[in-house]
C-alpha cells in the first residue's frame, strides 16, 4: 500500500502540499520519508511558516508559496494534496480539480485493509470510538484515524492488510475524496 502511495506521488512532477497544519505536516514528513530529494512546494497563509519550523530550511528541495496569495496559481500543480482547513471558498477550482487529492483520498485509493469511514454532522467522535474499542476489545489489530486528530499518514507504517482501520471523515475531508471506505456509516445530517 505505500509503495503505491508513494509512487502516485512520485509519478507528479509538481507536486503542492496545499495547507501545512497537522495533516500537511504529516504528508510532508512522509513524503520526505520516502522521496528525500523530491522538488516539493508547500502553501500556506502562515507567512511565518518557516520561522515556525525551522526543519523546512534545510530543505533545499522545498519551494514555499505564503500568506494572502498562497491560493494563486494552483492550476500550476500536477498533484495538489490539500489539507481539509484550505478554504476554496473564492476558488475556482473546476480547471484543477482532476488534480486535487488529499491524504485521506490516497490512502482509500490504495488501501488493501478494512476501512470504516465515519461521517456526518454530529456524532462522529463517539461512533468512531464506539467502533475502535468494540473492535480492539474483541482483540482485532485496529487504528483509529482522521478527523479524530491522528491524520493517517502518521499511522500508515503500522497499517497490514490485517489492520482494521476506523476513520473519522469530516465533510472538509472528504470533498475532493474519489475513492470510498469498504464500510461507511453517514450519521444524522
Amino acid at each position: 500500500m505505500i509503495d503505491n502511495i508513494i509512487d502516485d506521488i512520485n509519478s507528479k512532477e509538481k507536486v503542492l502540499i496545499l495547507g501545512f497544519g497537522r495533516e500537511g505536516k504529516s504528508t510532508y514528513n512522509l513524503i520526505r520519508k520516502y522521496l528525500k530529494n523530491k522538488k516539493l512546494t508547500i502553501a500556506d497563509a502562515n507567512e511565518e511558516l518557516i520561522n515556525n519550523n525551522p526543519e523546512l530550511k534545510e530543505d533545499h528541495d522545498l519551494e514555499f508559496v505564503l500568506g494572502n496569495n498562497y491560493l494563486n496559481d494552483l492550476d500550476n500543480y500536477d498533484l495538489i494534496i490539500k489539507s481539509p482547513g484550505v478554504n476554496f471558498k473564492h476558488v475556482n477550482y473546476e480547471d484543477f480539480k482532476d488534480r486535487i487529492t488529499s491524504q485521506i483520498d490516497l490512502f482509500l485509493k490504495h488501501a488493501n485493509c478494512l476501512t470504516i469511514g465515519i461521517t456526518g454532522t454530529k456524532g462522529k467522535s463517539t461512533t468512531a470510538s464506539l467502533i475502535y474499542h468494540v473492535l480492539s476489545g474483541l482483540g482485532k489489530n485496529t487504528l483509529l484515524v482522521g478527523n479524530i486528530g491522528i491524520p493517517v499518514f502518521d499511522k500508515i507504517d503500522d497499517i497490514t492488510c490485517d489492520t482494521l482501520v476506523v476513520l473519522e471523515l469530516s465533510c472538509h475531508q472528504l470533498k475532493f475524496v474519489k475513492a470510498s471506505p469498504k464500510i461507511s456509516v453517514l450519521l444524522n445530517l
